[in-house]
């Protein structure tokens, strides 16, 4: 949730930025790509992983060095300081609103074997 967030306030700034998680984001999407890498036996997990409020306190400086969201840092300064004021505005507002709903993030865990 934090990550989608990010990329939205990104966008409000002019800066469109891909989900990295997309490509496999489904079971389907990562049982292809193990297949098509040569692993059979392919099976897909889905369990939640929850976050911290000190995770949440990274937020920021995690999302803003991840390789994905690089096109973000050819921002000028004075644009990335208040899309940042933003990204934190974003998230309090979501931590007082439904703090479960920012901590807990779905996630896919893909197995095989080769």
């Amino acid at each position: 949730p934090g990550g989608r967030l990010f990329r939205e306030c990104a966008g409000e700034y002019g800066v469109l930025l891909e989900d990295p998680c997309a490509p496999l984001g489904s079971d389907a999407a990562c049982r292809s790509a193990l297949t098509a890498a040569g692993f059979g036996d392919a099976q897909t997990v889905g369990e939640p992983i929850e976050f911290s409020a000190r995770d949440i306190d990274r937020a920021w400086e995690s999302n803003l060095g991840s390789l994905a969201h690089k096109p973000l840092r050819d921002l000028p300064a004075e644009s990335l300081l208040a899309l940042q004021q933003r990204y934190e505005a974003v998230l309090a507002a979501e931590m007082r609103a439904d703090p479960a709903r920012l901590l807990k993030s779905p996630m896919l865990y893909a197995f095989a074997r080769r």
